[in-house]
């Protein structure tokens, strides 16, 4: 039986933390998805704990015992917060929100006294644990009286989870939201399982304290009462991480409330760039052909990248983000809510331009808009360059002559001379 709970855990450790590490390093700027991993890395860190305990590994490592503990704490929050926000278009982050970590805040205090301890000490206390499991209800040094500490998880974790049970059922009651199309349908099949997963977790572990704070008799019986949990925790926790793995949406920063102000009856049409090509009536390149010819792009859908396209261009549009000095592609992508992969992929193979290319097209267009109208005289060449992004007259006059084959001045002469002849 405990071969069977190693293995399972350690799947479970391995499914984990590269999911939490994605959503925060590739997606740190969206609080939705680093609520994610910080749910994850927080049952990577308990299972952890678990598989130390069971290979006896702890007592090499008798500090992370307690470090991981506030981490418990942070699961119910992080999952109710999160399906509140992907679920509820209209609602955004709240300050008071950060009042539901306080618990975890809380328990920190209980690692200091641990900290303090000797390296000795701490393995006496993680040895006496290893030969009998209610040796965690029995006084070891901490803030917090650890009866109480084994009884405040599950209550916490079942208290979120049948708010969130309420919550869930009053949008399927909700006849504003259609959960039969896009993007709800996805969004509420995943909010199911992670509350499937709390629920597993912390129904679990309510059984697990319960039978330890009774003091249950050695047996057979006792083997299988604890272990019996524990392999439907495991089990319960590979699932969900098998089907992030498999929904690439919820690991490259899908956003639902982009889908649904994007996608009008599940259908959307390429926009045109609104840039200087344009002008020369350029057309942008099909995405089904693009994506045929680049086997390395399998998470990227057409009807996915139609998305991407249309809220890069809309953001690019509306919010002049080519404005930005030293704009790179990473944080255009943050700001835009579209996966760094995924930009890379339409410059490559929708737009067929570099990076900076791309970019300085905009600014482009924006000095000629600006040389059209009548406002822009009393600025010099190096003054509307800054204010369209470029960071140096040099890159402006050779970016601008390679779009437009010719420099700055000469195309303000011809200009002028056309106006002459209009009039």
């Amino acid at each position: 039986m405990n071969s069977l709970i190693i293995v399972l855990l350690f799947c479970s450790i391995i499914l984990c933390f590269p999911i939490s590490l994605i959503l925060f390093f590739k997606h740190k700027t969206q609080r939705t998805n680093t609520l994610v991993a910080l749910t994850f890395f927080s049952i990577g860190c308990y299972a952890t704990c678990h598989f130390l305990f069971l290979t006896e590994f702890i007592i090499g490592f008798p500090i992370f015992y307690k470090l991981v503990k506030p981490l418990y704490f942070f699961v119910p929050p992080c999952i109710y917060l999160y399906i509140e926000t992907i679920l509820s278009t209209e609602k955004k982050w709240n300050h008071r929100y950060w009042l539901h970590f306080l618990p975890a805040a809380l328990t920190l205090i209980d690692v200091i006294p641990w900290l303090g301890m000797s390296s000795y000490a701490r393995v006496a206390i993680v040895s006496s644990i290893i030969k009998d499991h209610s040796y965690i209800f029995k006084d070891t040094p901490g803030a917090i009286p650890m009866w109480l500490y084994y009884a405040l998880m599950p209550i916490q974790g079942i208290g979120y989870l049948c708010y969130l049970v309420i919550s869930l059922r009053l949008y399927k009651e909700n006849n504003s939201i259609n959960l039969k199309s896009e993007p709800y349908k996805n969004y509420y099949q995943w909010s199911l399982i992670l509350v499937m997963m709390q629920g597993t977790i912390y129904i679990c572990m309510t059984g697990y304290t319960a039978i330890l704070i009774t003091n249950f008799s050695d047996g057979i019986y006792l083997i299988h009462a604890i272990y019996f949990p524990a392999v439907l925790m495991c089990s319960s926790l590979i699932f969900t991480a098998v089907y992030v793995y498999l929904n690439p949406r919820i690991l490259f920063g899908y956003d639902m409330k982009t889908e649904e102000h994007l996608l009008k009856d599940g259908k959307t049409k390429p926009p045109q760039l609104v840039t200087v090509a344009n002008i020369a009536n350029q057309e942008i390149g099909d995405l089904s052909t693009a994506i045929s010819t680049d086997n390395n792009s399998p998470l990227f859908s057409t009807s996915t990248l139609l998305i991407y396209q249309k809220l890069l261009e809309a953001e690019l549009a509306e919010q002049e983000l080519y404005r930005q000095q030293g704009l790179t592609i990473r944080q255009l992508a943050t700001q835009c809510k579209v996966p760094v992969r995924a930009l890379s992929f339409m410059l490559r193979h929708i737009y067929n331009k570099h990076f900076n290319d791309f970019i300085n097209e905009y600014r482009i267009l924006y000095v000629i808009r600006r040389l059209t109208a009548l406002d822009w005289e009393e600025l010099t060449f190096e003054g509307l360059a800054y204010e369209a992004g470029f960071s140096s007259r040099t890159t402006f006059f050779m970016a601008f002559k390679k779009k437009q084959g010719m420099s700055p001045t000469i195309f303000l002469q011809s200009l002028r001379n056309n106006n002459i002849k209009n009039s």
